[in-house]
């Protein structure tokens, strides 16, 4: 076995310690329960209200267990009870996935919608401001987007008992994720 996956299995075996430890699967458990709620939605139809699903959105998205697994391979050890701390909790990652699920949302609504998923940031705004259009939703959803961008920068800025190696590979995701989604679904299908 090589280092990395000598670390790598480490770093598992610590995390789901430590977790264990401190009954923390509230990560795991949140974002099953996410990934149902969406689930629920699209059977039942219902569209929720926005703050709701954003809530819900930020861990659907699943940005916070990829920036997990990249986390393994900055090549520094992480001590288990601060990796325990990057969670859907920790503000700094809530908003990255905040801006990650909003870009989504602006790029992948008309191909959900037209598939007949009716639950996105723009649908969900429509839903609470029924004589706004879809283009007032977009342009909602990039105001709101815009704004969030700015407190990832002030969080990446502060000083944090997370080592800056790790913040700087939550905040560059933040910004990769704004480039993936520039003009389109950058991960699959063009919207």
């Amino acid at each position: 076995m090589n280092r990395n996956n000598r670390m790598l299995n480490g770093y598992w075996e610590g995390l789901m310690a430590e977790c264990y430890r401190n009954g923390d699967w509230e990560t795991l458990d949140e974002l099953l329960s996410a990934t149902t709620k969406e689930g629920e939605w699209a059977d039942t139809k219902y569209v929720p209200p926005l703050k709701e699903y954003l809530e819900n959105g930020k861990v659907s998205v699943t940005l916070a267990i990829l920036i997990l697994n990249s986390i393994f391979f900055t090549g520094e050890p992480l001590p288990d009870n601060l990796l325990c701390q990057l969670d859907f909790r920790a503000p700094f990652l809530h908003l990255v996935c905040l801006t990650t699920r909003l870009m989504n949302d602006a790029r992948t609504f008309t191909n959900e919608r037209d598939r007949g998923d009716l639950a996105s940031c723009i649908q969900c705004y429509k839903g609470e401001h029924p004589e706004c259009t879809e283009e007032e939703g977009l342009s909602y959803l990039f105001y709101f987007n815009q704004d969030s961008l700015i407190e990832p920068s002030s969080e990446f800025l502060k000083p944090r008992r997370v080592p800056k190696c790790y913040r700087k590979l939550i905040f560059d995701t933040a910004r990769a994720s704004q480039l993936f989604y520039k003009n389109k679904n950058g991960f699959g299908m063009s919207a």
